[in-house]
């Protein structure tokens, strides 16, 4: 039988090779590339949380070692306090409280008689370097740095005593007319604080004392302490990462050494894993600190 005229292109059509791909051939393309993306994105974000973490591992061994170089040059105790806060994540599209890990440097500044919400200074040099204090300010006690105060981390200035009239040891001065007449002078007769009012103060000879600072809560002290001050900003560990203990401190003497040794570790505060990354820093009572 005869071939048709056309009966050669339809068996060209036939044998031509197909172009482009099939629904499912397309979807197993889409589903390996996203399997790659993920591993990939995940092996990035691990990288880089990894890398956030010794960089704040980094940063609080240089504080630990600018602590102990400080407190032989001043010649004055220097603490760094590494403590925890709560905080909040964004898990799976729900906020999360977690723990967050924070440090910072402090330094001795004077010693201080305090009188609930108050703190005073009746020594000459000590009460003009404590006058120094600001508004906002942090600051402990150095006697017991390892302790929060009424369930905050640290104690905060609320206001100062900035009156040139209210900047001397004379107890005739009964300026009550300035502005901050109500903080007024702190009288310390040996044995206790006395508080009066500046149009209230007593003139005996043996009275003498100075305003340094009104807390916004009490100190819960009543003998006197050493009062740090911070030095630096507060360093924060990576978002959901926190320290094993939530307060721990390292004083640093004049002469190098610690008053107490000890690790500080940290870790992912939620989550994590065996294979979640972390860091142990150790602090001799030699004022040697090590990367474990």
């Amino acid at each position: 039988m005869p071939r048709t005229a056309f009966a050669g292109p339809l068996a060209a059509a036939r044998r031509a090779p197909r172009a482009g791909f099939t629904l499912i051939e397309l979807m197993v393309v889409v589903g390996i590339a996203a399997l790659l993306l993920t591993i990939s994105a995940t092996a990035f974000f691990g990288a880089s949380r990894t890398e956030n973490l010794t960089r704040s591992r980094n940063q609080l061994r240089d504080v630990l070692l600018m602590a102990r170089q400080q407190a032989c040059i001043t010649q004055k105790p220097h603490v760094v306090i590494c403590y925890n806060v709560d905080s909040e994540i964004e898990v799976g599209g729900a906020t999360q409280q977690v723990e967050q890990g924070r440090f910072a440097l402090f330094r001795y500044v004077g010693r201080v008689w305090p009188q609930g919400d108050k703190l005073a200074a009746p020594f000459g040099f000590q009460r003009d370097l404590l006058s120094t204090l600001t508004v906002r300010e942090r600051v402990l006690n150095l006697d017991k740095p390892d302790q929060g105060v009424g369930g905050s981390p640290f104690m905060r200035v609320s206001a100062v005593a900035r009156d040139d009239n209210l900047l001397s040891d004379d107890s005739d001065d009964a300026n009550d007319g300035n502005a901050i007449s109500r903080l007024s002078y702190e009288y310390y007769d040996g044995q206790t604080l006395n508080l009066v009012y500046a149009g209230n103060m007593n003139t005996g000879s043996n009275k003498l004392g100075f305003y340094v600072a009104e807390l916004d809560r009490s100190s819960g002290e009543s003998q006197p302490f050493p009062l740090g001050v911070r030095v630096t900003g507060t360093y924060s560990l990576p978002r959901g990462f926190a320290f094993s203990n939530d307060r721990t401190a390292f004083v640093f003497t004049p002469d190098g050494l610690v008053r107490k040794g000890g690790t500080v570790s940290a870790s992912m505060s939620v989550g994590g894993g065996n294979n979640a990354p972390s860091f142990s820093i150790d602090v001799a009572t030699d004022g040697s600190v090590t990367i474990k």
